[in-house]
């Protein structure tokens, strides 16, 4: 890690907590198509996959048309719900601002659409913290493909032996390893701890805030 010059954060569970905006999204877009909403463990446990496999998750054998109902009837919940009820978590901002201060690229690789997202990282007002933000409509594979990974390096004009992947679930973890970055598994995400934990991810922290500390002890910051 003694050479790392940019970082990748995962967006949902490891700098932001949208889990009740995503979960009340749900319950509207479910609802309104006639079928049983999601409790709201069953949602917070599927946030890192796609609203596509979430939605296949949750729903059970349904139509494709019912499943592009739902699909449609989310993101309209979510374009007003999410940016006015997704919070930044503790420490994210001292954390940007630290990366940032010490000449290092930040960048966000999610599975929610590039807009949105841009949307409430501006409503948190750290959107101009970011050198990029890669959305899952990007990309034509989303994590644990390495495609999203690859693009934002491309991007940020760094390799993977520079770059540092941050997230809270093991999809980040995979994707990390088949892009060839380094990786830190964040515990206080939406991801199973005993997976995380499993994962092999070169790095384990507790919470996204103590990736300072972390850095401090890699490097001579």
């Amino acid at each position: 890690m003694k050479d790392i010059r940019a970082v990748i954060f995962d967006f949902d569970g490891t700098i932001a907590d949208g889990s009740t905006a995503i979960h009340e999204c749900f319950t509207r877009a479910f609802t309104e198509s006639g079928l049983k909403p999601p409790s709201f463990e069953e949602t917070t446990a599927l946030i890192g996959h796609t609203l596509h496999d979430m939605i296949q998750s949750m729903a059970g054998d349904i139509s494709e048309e019912t499943r592009n109902k739902v699909l449609a009837l989310y993101r309209a919940h979510a374009h007003v719900i999410l940016p006015e009820k997704t919070e930044l978590k503790a420490g994210v901002r001292n954390l940007l601002e630290f990366l940032r201060a010490n000449d290092i690229k930040i960048a966000i690789a999610t599975t929610k659409k590039t807009g949105s997202t841009e949307k409430t990282l501006e409503k948190m007002g750290i959107l101009n913290l970011f050198s990029y933000v890669a959305g899952v409509d990007q990309v034509n594979n989303p994590k644990p493909h390495p495609e999203q990974l690859n693009l934002v390096m491309s991007k940020l004009d760094s390799d993977s032996e520079n770059t540092l992947m941050v997230g809270d679930t093991e999809l980040d973890i995979i994707a990390a390893k088949k892009a060839g970055t380094k990786s830190v598994a964040v515990l206080d995400g939406f991801g199973n701890r005993e997976i995380l934990l499993a994962s092999g991810s070169d790095y384990v922290i507790d919470k996204v805030g103590d990736l300072i500390d972390l850095f401090r002890s890699e490097f001579d910051f």
